[in-house]
């Protein structure tokens, strides 16, 4: 268990002496413990760590929303790949976009892939081989101490991992996680248990699916302006009531995180405009109240969900139609700081070398036996085994399967020889099954970097 430091006053979002021990939220006194504050006259927003969910990976529009709000972020909230076992447990893409940028990363963590596994086949242990690469990869990448927010909105029926038919399950599945992150030398990471606002499914208790004390550091929530009773013009206070009072609520998860002497967070929270009509529009009263609610039970941080998830279901703050939200948004992080920032110098442009092309290797061993050059070949349907040999040792290989800008994700990241497609062991290759590919030409771009010289790029077509 790691024991959160408290953060200084120069750090926390607290409401000083014009928040007094009990906040009104329309006309109902909620009891909350006020954060303390060595600066009453500090702007509300700039003593709690905070920050946005901006889109994956994207430095650029953090800064502008730092820009758009007038004050500094510190947390930077990502969502890890869920396709696979292997994008999972190889974020290497984000992690590579936020390293060194003096963030504090918070990465949301799937529980399973988006096909196959179980949260009861989790609890035997089964999947602890991807979390340890994850956490070794975390820590390779600086992100030693990265908030890790795995298996969110348990308590709805809307994810893969969700604990509402087995919370036991559940639990065990946690704690298999964490046990295995932790045993990563080097580690340091803060793991975020965070349930969806509200109990979730009828009848459920949240909290049969806490993982215990020992195996969770933050408590959080995702909190979203929306009802499905009270979202009507001139709802706006008795929707907020509604969002602490309830069963599960925000009141809850206050008192619940001092119990058991965590710190909560609102691990991404936004306005909400719906096709439907339950999102509560353009509402600033739910974004000064949240912001203080968090700031009177001394929330570790707070993270805007900046992105719109459809023209159905809209949360951006920065544009749209959150026009007064988005000036009381503004008006909590005043007086506006100039925020300066000036790019990272961009990384050299790397071209193709066609030259390097020998290097990309096919064969149909795992041994690597009898290989050939990948470019041109037409392969055969089922296992292949895919592999570099450069004549010059790296420090990583990173290949890309027909994403020939490198836009996407890479298949896979290598940072130790062999250099396998698919990974593998010096003896022995994992295959490739080529009948996933679908009939045509194929590219495979291959990014070589090394400790003392500059990074290659070579690109090879071949057809399936």
């Amino acid at each position: 268990m790691r024991t959160l430091r408290a953060l200084p006053s120069t750090l926390r979002r607290g409401i000083g002496a014009w928040l007094a021990a009990t906040v009104a939220f329309g006309g109902l006194a909620v009891a909350t413990s006020p954060a303390a504050s060595a600066n009453d006259a500090e702007p509300i927003a700039t003593r709690t760590l905070s920050g946005a969910y901006v889109g994956a990976r994207n430095l650029t529009g953090l800064k502008n929303f730092e820009t758009f709000r007038g004050a500094t972020a510190s947390i930077a909230t990502d969502f890890v790949d869920g396709s696979t076992w292997s994008t999972i447990a190889n974020p290497t893409w984000l992690m590579s976009g936020w390293r060194n940028t003096g963030y504090h990363v918070a990465y949301a963590v799937p529980m399973l892939p988006a096909t196959g596994g179980s949260i009861q086949e989790g609890a035997t242990g089964a999947y602890n081989a991807s979390w340890k690469t994850l956490a070794t990869n975390l820590v390779a990448y600086s992100e030693q101490d990265a908030i890790v927010r795995i298996g969110w909105e348990m308590n709805g029926t809307w994810m893969r991992w969700s604990a509402v038919d087995d919370p036991a399950a559940y639990v065990a599945y946690w704690r298999q996680i964490v046990d295995t992150m932790r045993s990563v030398p080097g580690q340091d990471f803060v793991f975020e248990w965070a349930p969806n606002l509200g109990q979730g499914a009828a009848g459920f208790n949240k909290e049969s699916a806490y993982p215990g004390d020992a195996y969770v550091d933050l408590v959080g929530a995702s909190v979203y302006d929306q009802s499905w009773s009270l979202n009507k013009p001139g709802d706006e206070v008795k929707r907020w009531t509604s969002m602490v009072t309830m069963s599960g609520g925000m009141q809850w998860q206050a008192d619940f995180a001092r119990a058991h002497g965590k710190r909560a967070s609102l691990s991404e929270w936004g306005l909400s405009q719906r096709c439907d009509g339950n999102g509560g529009g353009d509402d600033p009263y739910f974004v000064e109240q949240i912001l203080k609610f968090a700031d009177a039970n001394d929330y570790y941080y707070e993270s805007y969900f900046n992105r719109n998830m459809s023209e159905c279901e809209v949360h951006q703050i920065t544009n749209g139609p959150f026009e007064a939200a988005r000036t009381a948004y503004q008006g909590m992080y005043q007086p506006r700081p100039v925020v300066v920032w000036t790019p990272p110098a961009p990384e050299p442009v790397l071209t193709v070398d066609s030259t390097l092309c020998p290097i990309v290797k096919l064969s149909y061993s795992s041994n690597r036996s009898n290989a050939v050059q990948l470019q041109g070949q037409t392969v055969r349907t089922g296992k292949a085994y895919i592999f570099v040999a450069p004549p010059t040792t790296p420090t990583v290989v990173t290949f890309w399967l027909d994403d020939p800008t490198m836009a996407g994700a890479p298949k896979i990241v290598e940072k130790g020889a062999p250099w396998d497609l698919m990974g593998g062991a010096s003896w022995a290759a994992n295959p490739f099954d080529t009948s996933t590919l679908t009939a045509g030409t194929h590219t495979l771009t291959v990014r070589l970097d090394y400790a003392n010289a500059p990074s290659q790029l070579t690109q090879v077509t071949f057809t399936r």
